[in-house]
């Protein structure tokens, strides 16, 4: 028996070479997360309407949070709200919060997001903010009247975007400052750039995003959306009196949410995925980050996608493990089938070796490993022929 394909589909090689990165991996990259996506779309679809399109594209601002354990697909919604900022024709960049890498070191975040922020204009892919700053100009999609009028908070990079957008060849030292370099106002000067000055430091890290991401909206981008992805338990404290680094971290995570309420965020939409223990740890180590959270615990209200923090399971239309298993052995046979696999008895080999990945992972962390194993499955159904 053979599963009819489904004309919508990408092609068989691509559908191939995503089953064997989530055989390897478990998780598929921000290009076709949407392919073996099992029970999300609705939210995606509510992210997009009640968020990009009634919000962001319109001048406002959001943080919002995930919580979920490892493998429970934090990862996986990042790559789908990556693919809607893409569809959306909006600055995107996402980044890991790690122990090399932490929240609170906003210097350090600043210059890589400055440095990783990606863009598609004229169907290419664009990475890099003065890079873009060029693309938007050379596809004509440059608003400068508007980037100049901008009340912004850095003046200098406001300048300086001016500039990299309006110039056709921008030099070396305006690029260097672009991308969060410290290059002197001297240097400047000298190479024609008067008013750039104040180079990304630690003191100024979050009035250069500010600057960075409004006027990107002043210039004609829909929007810029920051991920972060909380690969270790960097928000977390298990200290009786957490360290200063999470009180710090706790107080940029308000910052960022009072900037968006105040405005001085436009067009922006910040994500984090974060692991468990966040909510609870973040009131104990500092309270008016759990206030301006409006964090719900203890009552029986089934979480609305509205809330700022939402754990990662209300976001399925899935009713469970069982029918979350059901449907990714329907989506990953369809698939097998769409590369000309034959599919007899393959349902009923996912549902077997499902269920033991079900049995042995008792807590939401099962999705990475069992989507994981159902395409390896998959692929090895697909070398045998």
């Amino acid at each position: 028996m053979k599963i009819p394909s489904d004309n919508g589909l990408p092609d068989a090689d691509l559908v191939r070479d995503a089953l064997e990165q989530v055989a390897q991996y478990g998780t598929l990259g921000s290009s076709n997360a949407a392919l073996l996506d099992v029970g999300t779309d609705g939210y995606i679809s509510f992210f997009e309407t009640e968020i990009l399109d009634d919000l962001i594209s319109k001048g406002g601002a959001t943080c919002r949070f995930f919580e979920g354990s490892y493998g429970a697909g934090k990862t996986h919604l990042l790559h789908l709200l990556e693919e809607l900022a893409v569809a959306g024709r909006m600055a995107s960049v996402r980044t890991e919060l790690s122990h090399d890498l932490p929240l609170e070191d906003w210097q350090s975040i600043s210059k890589y997001l400055l440095q990783q922020l990606m863009i598609v204009v004229d169907g290419q892919q664009v990475r890099g903010l003065p890079n873009i700053l060029i693309a938007l100009r050379e596809s004509g999609r440059a608003d400068i009247d508007s980037l100049r009028n901008a009340q912004l908070p850095h003046g200098g990079f406001k300048n300086a975007m001016t500039f990299a957008a309006s110039e056709p060849s921008p030099s070396l030292s305006l690029f260097r400052y672009l991308l969060g370099e410290r290059v002197s106002a001297s240097q400047l000067q000298r190479d024609g750039y008067r008013g750039v000055k104040d180079a990304l430091s630690r003191r100024n890290a979050e009035l250069v995003l500010e600057t960075v991401t409004g006027g990107l909206f002043h210039l004609g981008v829909s929007g810029t959306m920051v991920l972060f992805d909380e690969t270790e338990k960097s928000l977390v404290s298990e200290r009786a009196v957490p360290s200063n680094k999470v009180k710090v971290a706790a107080n940029l995570m308000r910052r960022l949410i009072d900037a968006c309420t105040t405005r001085r965020l436009v067009g922006t939409v910040i994500v984090f995925a974060i692991l468990p223990g966040f909510l609870e740890n973040c009131t104990r180590v500092y309270p008016p980050l759990g206030q301006r959270l409006e964090m719900v615990r203890g009552v029986d209200v089934a979480p609305a996608w509205r809330w700022p923090v939402l754990p990662i399971d209300a976001l399925s239309s899935t009713s469970g493990r069982a029918d979350f298993l059901d449907q990714a052995t329907r989506r990953v046979t369809q698939l097998v089938a769409h590369c000309g696999g034959e599919t007899t008895g393959l349902e009923s080999r996912f549902q077997s070796e499902g269920h033991d990945i079900l049995l042995a992972h008792a807590g939401s962390g099962y999705r990475r490993v069992l989507m994981k194993r159902l395409a390896s499955i998959a692929v090895e159904h697909l070398e045998r022929g």
